[in-house]
């Protein structure tokens, strides 16, 4: 039985399913993964994160669908938007009876989120008593075809990649061994969080390795830490690409990146310290460990003072705050480089001096 919209200023949504296709199984071709999500969920899931509360599924001249589909949806425990399917006894000018604004669109696209985002914005300032709005999604991303599911799955790897606030070393250096690696594990259970813990582990091994001092283990701890940075980049992908973002996944991303260079630092003093035979060395690991995590946890506290004292439209685009920048990772790769050359103590000087004048500065911010 057809509900009516719980809300008055949300469109109802329909995804129209009803165009005939060729696949035989029609369950199995909506439900056919494309970047680890099944091609009806992925849809569904982007109403969801605009806000769409409810979304009718017409499934066209294939009301056996119905179970099967329906069967399919119950189980997945994170599509909390209301949703319903109907099939050929469904009228169109029965919308209008459930809404005042109404959203079609096209069950053959795989929707982007900017525009279906837009789409409802234009229609919510419409005037009128009923309007309606029709999507039909970019042409370039239908799936009419077998080979579709293959195009459209890498046309979203490649655009799950990378963020607008990546750094040049890590756009070019770092997403491109990311996104390969994220295209082994995107058809598989691993979820970000268990990236980002994996990443943790590499990290703490890298750290170990500087502590035991010499060449080879800093070449190493070198090399685990750049590797480590590579599968860093993957929970975020990961997350964007199957609908796991969370604020305990950003949360747990950098703070596992900030403690991990706290024991980095202070390793790479000590096993200065032991290979050189230097305590000076020691006390710039303390400096650069101790350093680096005051300025992280008191950059934290100005982002959310200025946060709560800020009004922002919920509708717009989240940027970087510099906490997050924090956790940028790109002077791993010139750490790996002076191990290269045996100059690790110079990494040691710029980061000591670094994050201690960075410290300061806070400081004199926050007073």
């Amino acid at each position: 039985m057809l509900e009516s919209s719980t809300s008055r200023q949300v469109p109802l949504a329909i995804l129209d399913l009803s165009a005939p296709d060729q696949s035989g199984d029609f369950v199995q071709w909506h439900w056919r993964c494309v970047a680890g999500v099944p091609f009806l969920l992925r849809n569904l899931l982007i109403l969801q994160q605009i806000g769409v509360e409810k979304v009718l599924v017409y499934l066209g001249d294939h009301p056996g669908a119905v179970e099967g589909l329906g069967k399919k949806l119950r189980a997945v425990s994170r599509l909390q938007i209301k949703w319903e399917l109907i099939a050929e006894n469904f009228q169109s000018a029965q919308a209008s009876q459930l809404a005042e604004r109404i959203i079609v669109l096209d069950g053959r696209a795989l929707h982007d989120k900017n525009e279906v985002a837009a789409a409802i914005h234009t229609l919510c300032r419409k005037d009128g008593p009923e309007t309606v709005e029709i999507l039909s999604g970019n042409p370039e991303n239908r799936i009419d075809r077998e080979e579709d599911f293959r195009l459209q799955h890498n046309r979203l790897l490649r655009a799950g990649g990378g963020l607008g606030n990546d750094s040049l070393v890590t756009r070019w250096l770092s997403r491109t061994v990311s996104t390969r690696l994220t295209r082994l594990v995107i058809d598989t259970a691993l979820t970000p969080n268990q990236v980002t813990l994996f990443s943790f582990f590499l990290g703490l091994v890298a750290a170990w390795l500087f502590f035991k001092g010499g060449y080879w283990p800093c070449v190493m701890g070198g090399a685990l830490l750049v590797f480590s940075t590579w599968v860093d980049g993957v929970d975020g992908e990961l997350a964007r690409l199957k609908f796991m973002e969370s604020k305990l996944g950003a949360k747990l991303d950098i703070y596992c990146d900030n403690i991990v260079h706290f024991f980095l630092f202070l390793a790479i003093g000590l096993g200065l310290a032991k290979t050189m035979d230097r305590e000076l060395y020691t006390y710039l690991g303390i400096i650069a460990a101790i350093g680096s995590l005051l300025s992280f946890f008191m950059l934290n506290a100005l982002v959310t003072a200025s946060k709560s004292t800020t009004t922002r439209d919920v509708s717009e685009n989240p940027k970087p705050n510099l906490a997050e920048k924090m956790a940028n990772r790109d002077f791993i790769h010139l750490l790996f480089l002076l191990t290269l050359f045996g100059r690790v103590e110079i990494f040691l000087w710029l980061t000591a001096l670094g994050v201690t004048a960075f410290t300061l500065y806070l400081l004199y911010l926050k007073i």
